[in-house]
Order: structure tokens, then sequence, then C-alpha cells
């Protein structure tokens, strides 16, 4: 939960829904969420509407990579089964690139979910970052 409310602050993003038939994407904000009987249900009334089985989620995984040439931050929920139930991209601004505030974000949130307690940096001198936290039920990490 701690993890899509933050990603709920920071304005439009790329939510991506795939199946084995295709791929919907929603560009709109995230709204903040709440758990109710075992689903985290988005509130409000925007694009993003619905509820997630919340003790499906297993790992999140903060990715920055290259794609398609241009550099990309993604954050991806992963079920039990190891799929990827959904992603959350980070916009990109005129020029095609992450748009820096929400790049900071996301990399702090990173930081927290993977390190809590910890406000280290992470590794400057690499082009791609990937932070992977399984999400067990004493893990110190609020979903």
């Amino acid at each position: 939960m701690e993890v899509m409310n933050d990603i709920a602050t920071w304005g439009d993003v790329t939510v991506v829904l795939r199946t084995v038939d295709g791929c919907i994407e929603i560009n709109s904000s995230v709204p903040p969420g709440e758990l109710v009987h075992g689903y985290f249900h988005w509130l409000g009334g925007g694009k993003i509407r619905g509820h997630l089985r919340y003790d499906q989620c297993k790992s999140i995984a903060f990715v920055e990579r290259s794609f398609m040439g241009s550099p990309s931050a993604s954050v991806l929920f992963f079920n039990r089964e190891g799929l990827i139930m959904f992603k959350v991209l980070v916009a990109r601004d005129e020029n095609n690139v992450p748009r820096e505030n929400q790049l900071e974000a996301f990399r702090a949130l990173a930081i927290r979910v993977r390190w809590p307690n910890s406000g280290a940096p992470l590794n400057k001198g690499s082009s791609s970052s990937s932070f992977n936290r399984r999400l067990g039920r004493n893990s110190g990490v609020r979903k």
C-alpha cells in the first residue's frame, strides 16, 4: 500500500496491464487507495478505479533501463506465480525522457522499499539500476 500511495503523488504516469491477448496503457494519475477485505481499492472517481488482490502481490521491482533507445523507469508488481500483475511507468517529457521530478520520486521510493530507514543514494555510475523486494508478511514494508 505504501508503494501505491507514494505513486499517487507523482502526477500522470502510465499504468500498463498486459494479458496474453493484448496490452492496455492508461495515462493518468494514480489515485491513493486503502485495504478493504483483502483487496487494495483505488479511491476516487478518476480514470483509474478498481481493486487488486493485495495478498497476491509477492514482489515489486524498480527498474531503470533503456527501452527502444530511450531511458525508462518502471515499477513492476509480481504475483505469486512470478507473472507481472501490472506496471507503472514514469512519465516522459517532451524530449521523450523520464520526467526528472518523477524519476527522483521513483528512486527515493526504491531506496525506501529496498532499504527502509536508509538515506543511501543509488549508484549514479550505473545507467541501469534494479531493485527487487520480496513483500512477506514480516518484511517491514507496508503494501
